[in-house]
């Protein structure tokens, strides 16, 4: 039992000599945390020391401190003059503001605390003392530190404009940093979360088979005229005034991960990969939990998901998920065919049947050929022609008509009729009809060709 705590003693006095040993050198210590509209907040942090101690390993416990915790380590090296600095840095994205005291504590930071007080309106407060009391016991000041290119500060961005603070104010009214070799209380900031960088609703990405993918992003409201800018300078088209909807079209999906990442909007942890091997695109992002949607729509199913939807439109609401988006598509068909030969080959196809219909039209009048003129009832080779006689058909169920006589046979007139005195105008017998008149073309007349 005493040889175990005579253990720990000496290691807890190994740990102090080293922080000491650091601290009679140069110290490079900063927070930076940047407060999002959608009720985030992002950190950065950056611990390193000058090379005079001759020892660069003492900040490895720290190091492996922050990975455990699920930040993003990186080795920093950097040179001020003659001196130089090594360390690493560690950062994390999307923490919501309720849960920062929580997340602080993982890495030794106690006293972080972000409280809303009212609607939109936050209160900051950190107590940095525990972070500088061992410099300043070892006579370590800002003036040393700053002689040496090193510093301990605290820096705060925020996305609308201070209410508050004892800290220094910068000239746009959104950020504030604290000199915390010089701080004698904990760093205070009262701001609103409105009225700063807005953060879309909803996003919505539609992966076209030409291997390209069309991005909207929708706000309910941007007030900052500077985002609009911003987002103009990086070619969305804007439309709409209070809400608004920023457009981009035609992205090649190996753009896409950078497109959304020079946002700064919460895209900075999505991921978007194509394995060349399998043919699958593969979408990742620890979105930020915040009340808003994410919608991706593809050409085909997708392989895989953890959306609740299903079929070729995923969505998902990124105040309800507990895990990152993640969705593995194909984009199956190529690239399609583009546009203008579409066009050229539907007119191709239209002016090609045009021309088998008139080819079939001009093929059916030659086979029928011109058609002769009816010929004049009555004239054959310019000559008059008698007209045929007309027999008259008999009609089923009556009774025949009576022939006609063939010839015509007068009588001499008389002067006078028997037993009367009185003329006898030469009435044909009884029995017969005189016969049809003959066409004479000679007779001319009374313009009759019948007298």
């Amino acid at each position: 039992m005493e040889r175990t705590r005579t253990r720990k003693i000496l290691t807890a006095i190994i740990l102090v000599c080293s922080i000491l040993l650091c601290l009679t050198g140069c110290i490079r210590y900063e927070v930076k945390t940047r407060i999002n509209a959608d009720g985030t907040a992002d950190f950065r942090m950056v611990y390193a020391i000058a090379d005079v101690a001759g020892d660069s390993n003492t900040t490895d416990s720290t190091q492996k401190k922050f990975a455990n915790a699920g930040w993003d380590v990186e080795k920093y090296e950097e040179t001020d003059g003659n001196t130089k600095y090594t360390g690493f840095t560690a950062s994390i994205k999307g923490i919501a503001l309720e849960d920062i005291e929580k997340e602080m504590k993982k890495v030794d930071m106690d006293g972080f605390k972000v409280e809303e007080e009212s609607d939109g309106v936050y209160t900051l407060r950190w107590d940095a003392s525990s972070n500088t009391d061992d410099a300043k016991r070892q006579g370590v000041s800002a003036d040393y530190l700053t002689q040496y290119g090193g510093y301990m500060r605290f820096i705060l961005e925020l996305p609308g404009k201070v209410i508050e603070t004892n800290g220094r104010d910068s000239t746009d009214g959104k950020t504030i940093e604290w000199n915390l070799m010089d701080v004698s209380s904990p760093c205070y900031a009262k701001f609103n979360l409105k009225g700063g960088t807005a953060f879309p609703t909803e996003t919505k990405i539609t992966v076209n088979k030409n291997k390209t993918a069309d991005i909207e992003l929708s706000f309910e409201k941007m007030e900052d005229d500077d985002q609009r800018e911003a987002l103009e300078d990086l070619g969305w088209d804007l439309g709409g005034k209070s809400r608004v909807t920023a457009a981009k079209d035609g992205v090649k999906l190996e753009d896409l991960q950078e497109e959304l990442n020079d946002l700064e909007m919460g895209f900075e942890k999505l991921s978007f990969e194509y394995d060349e091997s399998d043919k699958v695109y593969t979408l990742e992002w620890d979105a930020p939990q915040n009340k808003s949607d994410f919608v991706l729509e593809l050409p085909n199913e997708a392989e895989d998901s953890n959306s609740e939807s299903e079929g070729t439109t995923l969505e998902w609401s990124l105040d309800q998920i507990e895990e990152p988006i993640s969705a593995e598509f194909k984009v199956k068909g190529g690239g399609g065919i583009p546009m203008f030969l579409l066009i050229a080959i539907i007119a191709g196809g239209v002016i090609l049947i045009g021309i088998i219909i008139l080819v079939i039209v001009l093929i059916s009048k030659k086979k029928k050929g011109p058609k002769a003129p009816d010929p004049v009832p009555g004239i054959q080779n310019n000559q008059f022609t008698q007209p045929q006689q007309f027999a008259p058909q008999s009609m089923p169920g009556q009774p025949s008509m009576p022939q006609m006589p063939q010839t015509y046979a007068p009588q001499a007139p008389q002067n006078t009729t028997a037993g009367s005195g009185l003329p006898n105008p030469g009435f044909p017998q009884a029995g017969s009809v005189p016969p049809p008149q003959q066409y004479n073309p000679q007779n001319q007349d009374n313009n009759n060709p019948y007298l």
